[in-house]
C-alpha cells in the first residue's frame, strides 16, 4: 500500500497498482486524488479488485460523493445494517451552494444515526487536496450499544 502511494506520481498510476497488486486480505480501499473527479473505491479480495467504483461515474449521475460502508456498493445493504441509503440521503440534503463540505460537517453526517450505528467503532475523514486525515473512535451511548460489554472502554 505504502509503495503504491509513495512511488506512483499520479492518481491513475496509484489506482492501477492498487487494483492489480496482491494484498493480505479482503477489504475496501478508498483513493482520492487532488483534482476534480479523482476518487476510486476498490472492493478487494486478496488477489484482485472487484468492480472498482469511480467518482467520475457518480459525477455523471449528478452525485459528487461516494458512500462506502461494510458492504459491497453494488449490492443492497443487508436488512440488519441499513446505513448507506440514509447517509446518501443526508449527503443529498446538504446545501453545498451555501457552505462547503468541511471536516466538521462531514463528521456530523458520519456521526448521525443510523450512519453511526450501535456497532460503529471508527470513522476516518480524508482530504488529499489538503493533505489532511482525521480519525475518530466512535462511541454509542444508547442502551444496547455494546451487548458484549457492560461499559465502554476508551483505548
Amino acid at each position: 500500500m505504502r509503495d503504491a502511494l509513495t512511488n506512483n506520481a499520479s492518481f491513475a498510476d496509484a489506482v492501477n497498482v492498487l487494483n492489480n497488486t496482491k494484498i493480505m486480505g479482503p477489504g475496501y480501499i478508498a483513493v482520492a486524488g487532488t483534482k476534480a473527479g479523482e476518487g476510486t473505491i476498490m472492493s478487494r479480495s486478496a488477489w484482485q479488485s472487484l468492480r472498482p467504483w469511480h467518482l467520475e461515474d457518480e459525477l455523471k449521475k449528478g452525485k459528487n460523493y461516494m458512500v462506502q460502508t461494510n458492504w459491497d456498493h453494488w449490492l443492497p445493504d443487508p436488512f440488519f445494517d441499513r446505513r448507506r441509503v440514509p447517509c446518501e440521503k443526508c449527503m443529498d440534503g446538504l446545501d453545498l451552494k451555501e457552505t462547503s463540505l468541511d471536516f466538521k460537517l462531514l463528521h456530523t453526517v458520519m456521526s448521525a444515526k443510523p450512519t453511526r450505528n450501535k456497532m460503529t467503532c471508527h470513522t476516518s475523514l480524508f482530504s488529499a487536496q489538503q493533505g489532511r486525515i482525521e480519525s475518530y473512535q466512535q462511541y454509542c451511548e444508547e442502551k444496547g450499544c455494546r451487548p458484549f460489554m457492560d461499559r465502554t472502554f476508551i483505548v
